[in-house]
């Protein structure tokens, strides 16, 4: 038990692959969709683009094997960093909350927002598996 709490401290590099991916399906891919005003309007792209920082790391840290915090605030770092690339660039893509105005800002929202969402799913894992083990 103690090897197994020992290796949940390491700094898993595939939990960061698997929030990327994470974040570019359910992430970047929504935002797209909704700037075709497929799903949405501004306001609810806008809201998502903060809400969906928050909820997908809370899902990965949910999903993840031991503690995989800054693994999921590492992976929606680049999601937002390349998402003001690509804007930078000319791509149309809709960036979370007008990047292009105040990147460090944003990168410092997405940050936290990703920080509180991995740290929540932690938690919920531990509280779950908390129980499990009282049963």
């Amino acid at each position: 038990m103690a090897d197994q709490a020992g290796s949940s401290k390491k700094f898993q590099w595939k939990w960061v692959v698997i929030s990327l991916v994470m974040y570019i399906v359910l992430y970047v891919l929504v935002l797209l969709i909704m700037q075709g005003g497929v799903l949405s309007t501004e306001i609810t792209a806008r809201i998502w683009a903060v809400a969906g920082v928050f909820l997908i790391a809370a899902i990965a840290g949910y999903l993840s094997k031991g503690v995989t915090i800054w693994e999921i605030v590492i992976a929606a770092v680049i999601v937002s960093a390349l998402l003001y690339i690509m804007s930078e660039l000319g791509l149309t893509v809709a960036v979370p909350l007008g990047t292009g105005s105040k990147p460090v800002l944003t990168l410092l929202i997405i940050f936290v927002f990703s920080l509180l969402g991995a740290w929540l799913g932690e938690r919920i894992q531990k509280s779950k598996s908390a129980k499990k083990a009282a049963e």
